[in-house]
């Protein structure tokens, strides 16, 4: 009795783990996704509050992305990323405040430059 439990635990602890990983690369796949939606928005965005609230959404799923645990030997690369990101738009928040929405715009297109370099260095 004893040995035929066991299996079954270990096949379950496996399927548990597996599972986790399927999850947090499906969870950053979806987070990214309403990144590149928020930021196409931003984009097009020709009043400072509509641009400030899609700049708030991509800010969340940035967040959301960057707190999944990858365990993958491109985590390192991943968290370098995420963390220029924020900083970027953590610069793009504080400049909505005082400037007009044009320039705010020319910052906001480093968010690509950023995305775009870190994707690429992930291979994705």
């Amino acid at each position: 009795m004893k040995k035929s439990v066991l299996p079954l635990l270990l096949s379950g602890f496996f399927m548990c783990v597996a599972g986790n990983a399927t999850a947090s690369t499906v969870s950053v796949q979806k987070s990214m996704e309403k990144m590149s939606i928020s930021y196409r928005s931003m984009m097009k965005d020709n009043d400072i509050n509509a641009f400030k609230k899609d700049l708030s959404a991509f800010k969340l799923s940035a967040q959301a992305a960057q707190k999944t645990s990858l365990n993958d030997s491109g985590k390192v690369t991943f968290d370098e990323g995420m963390k220029k990101l924020l900083n970027e738009v953590t610069l793009i928040e504080q400049k909505a405040q005082t400037q007009s929405i044009s320039e705010v715009k020319t910052e906001a297109r480093k968010l690509r430059s950023i995305m775009e370099q870190y994707h690429s260095k992930l291979g994705v």
